[in-house]
């Protein structure tokens, strides 16, 4: 989880609401798509591909949602979020990554340095998911 300011709307009211807005119906199930999208490519991607190129598409993935380079997460936060029961598996791929010009590591956070060598290191789910998604997203919407 990235900190950053977040909306909650009872399950009622969206329902309520997106009967009446075919557009927002649509986003919202866009946005279901893509996480059931991501959450299926992640569980195949663990058992497929090297920590380090699982590390490298997290933060990619991360950086779309936070729209910046500076991650405030820990290792134990990345070692939660991608399965990995050993912190320290963590700080090695992380070191791999900053070798490569990738990363800047500092306490309780991590920046990306070059966006160019964080997708050499990554793992084909990510630009095979990401191409998904903005395919979809680029599918004729309905009217308002």
């Amino acid at each position: 989880r990235i900190p950053g300011p977040a909306l909650r709307v009872p399950a009622a009211a969206l329902h309520r609401v997106g009967a009446e807005l075919p557009a927002l119906r649509a986003a919202v199930h866009r946005w279901v798509h893509g996480t059931l999208l991501r959450v299926a490519r992640t569980a195949s991607c663990g058992r497929s591909h090297l920590l380090a190129a699982r590390v490298a598409s997290q933060l990619l993935w991360l950086r779309d949602q936070a729209g910046t380079e500076r991650l405030p997460l820990t290792h134990e936060q990345l070692a939660h979020t991608l399965g990995v029961s050993r912190r320290a598996s963590i700080t090695d791929a992380l070191l791999a990554l900053r070798g490569r010009d990738a990363v800047l590591v500092r306490r309780g956070g991590i920046t990306i340095t070059s966006v160019e060598s964080l997708l050499e290191a990554a793992c084909p789910c990510y630009l095979d998911t990401r191409a998904q998604l903005d395919r979809r997203a680029r599918m004729p919407q309905p009217a308002a």
